[in-house]
């Protein structure tokens, strides 16, 4: 055979190979297709646009999802969970977990046998005891639930057309979740936005506010009013879990008097400042209930809805409840010990510098050092918790604060932290941050301990000298 012509053939046979690969990409393996054919609902879960659930009363339930905006339907990593809401007969956001589960149910029917020229009536398809119809982005699909035939234990199913029906087994899930009453739909939910958004908190009870502001890419919060100080971290992941995981026990008829409830005006208040300029997030807090006093009457605003609900929160409560001085950080250091890379300590004898190296290993004054001497000398710094905070000049009048006895200069390597250590008496010591007015107080024979381990990190054997011995 000439090359020419075996050139043309390889080709022709590699362009034939490349069409049938390009073409059967998409269609379904046999296996598949079985699967698919047993299906009395061929729909795709992400085609599903809304849903209708009618009863055999004519009672009528729509849920629709919401259309993700343009630049979130364009890059599918910062798509954000689908949202569905209730359209018909009441206006609410619905219970996207619920649907989910639907759908799946729904898609998951197969037929076990199919019945031509059915007589409708005597199989219930006449007056369905349910109804659904989703939308799709390619037409209306039904499904109508008649009755339970005999001996089998399936359910007589038609979809569409009138002169086809089916046999199904119908999970007695399915059927509850068909037969929710409306309100039975709402998402329970009343907070929906990630912890992240949150730029700023106040607590309002009475005369005292308490605000809250985010700084940083994490959870670190500072209290800006009534006084400017490091927030109590423990206390703020506390809160923000409380908020995020919030539902309500009840939905109240919005015909209920504020009034009767403790609303007006609300006995405490929440406000939620969101990024980007975002309208805030309110939750007014009113009576609890008479015959359940572990339930709390509210009522929560937000940029599309307003509504009066029944809440039970013991944590959120309690944070409301709490004072200014609880939310101050009794920590001193906001630093954790994996965060330092850098560490310098004088006051205490000669001055003494460790770093952190690339490896992960420590060096003192430039040479390698055990990572436990280290970590020993650090860890004091960022798990001391104060006893009691109070202003400097009521330290003052029992301390000598005019000369630390130890001072630490920390670093991450992007920010600083300057703290001292000063003398103290037999029960406790004072210790300061630089930048932050509050005086901690704690317990002497924990600061003794810091010092030790701070004399222990300036004796430490190199660990050169370590495999000398």
């Amino acid at each position: 055979m000439k090359p020419k012509t075996l050139l043309m053939l390889s080709l022709l046979t590699l362009g034939l190979g490349l069409f049938i690969a390009f073409y059967e990409r998409d269609l379904q393996s046999t296996d598949e297709r079985r699967v698919a054919e047993k299906k009395v609902l061929a729909v795709e879960a992400d085609t599903i646009t809304g849903i209708e659930i009618v009863n055999g009363q004519g009672r009528r339930i729509r849920l629709e999802k919401e259309e993700a905006v343009e630049e979130q339907a364009q890059d599918p990593l910062s798509k954000p969970p689908e949202v569905w809401r209730l359209t018909q007969p009441i206006q609410a956001r619905a219970d996207t977990d619920g649907l989910t589960d639907l759908i799946s149910r729904l898609t998951s029917i197969e037929k076990s046998r199919t019945l031509n020229s059915p007589e409708l009536s005597q199989l219930g398809l006449d007056q369905p005891e349910l109804s659904v119809t989703l939308h799709t982005e390619s037409g209306p699909k039904e499904l109508h639930i008649g009755m339970e035939l005999p001996l089998s234990g399936d359910r007589a199913l038609r979809g569409n057309a009138t002169d086809v029906a089916y046999q199904a087994r119908i999970d007695p899930d399915l059927l509850d979740l068909m037969g929710r009453d409306a309100p039975d739909w709402r998402d329970k939910r009343i907070f929906f936005e990630p912890r992240n958004a949150i730029e700023t908190l106040a607590l309002v009870r009475g005369d005292q506010e308490i605000r809250l502001q985010r700084f940083g890419d994490d959870e670190k919060y500072r209290l800006v009013e009534p006084v400017a100080d490091a927030a109590n971290a423990d206390k703020v992941r506390g809160l923000l879990t409380a908020l995020v995981g919030l539902e309500a026990a009840a939905f109240v008829d919005p015909e209920t008097a504020a009034m009767d409830l403790g609303l007006e005006p609300a006995q405490a208040r929440l406000e939620v400042g969101l990024a980007e300029g975002s309208k805030p997030w309110l939750l007014e807090l009113g009576f609890p209930r008479t015959d359940d006093p572990g339930r709390l009457w509210a009522r929560y605003s937000s940029a599309d809805e307003s509504q009066t609900v029944e809440i039970s929160s013991p944590e959120l409560e309690e944070a409301l409840a709490g004072s200014v001085d609880a939310w101050r950080s009794p920590q001193w250091s906001a630093f954790q010990v994996f965060g330092i890379r850098r560490a310098r300590f004088s006051g205490a004898g000669k001055d003494l510098e460790i770093e952190r190296q690339d490896n992960g290993d420590w060096s003192r004054d430039g040479d390698r050092i055990e990572y436990s001497a280290a970590s020993d000398a650090l860890y004091p710094f960022t798990e001391i918790q104060a006893e009691s905070l109070v202003g400097r000049k009521q330290a003052e009048a029992r301390f000598d604060l005019s000369r630390p006895r130890l001072t630490a200069t920390l670093s991450d390597g992007e920010r600083e932290e300057v703290l001292h250590l000063y003398p103290g008496d037999d029960e406790l010591a004072p210790a300061s941050l630089e930048g932050r007015d509050t005086v901690l107080l704690i317990d002497s024979a924990a600061a003794d301990d810091l010092m030790d381990n701070i004399e222990a990190l300036r004796n430490a054997p190199t660990v050169v000298e370590t495999l000398q011995e």
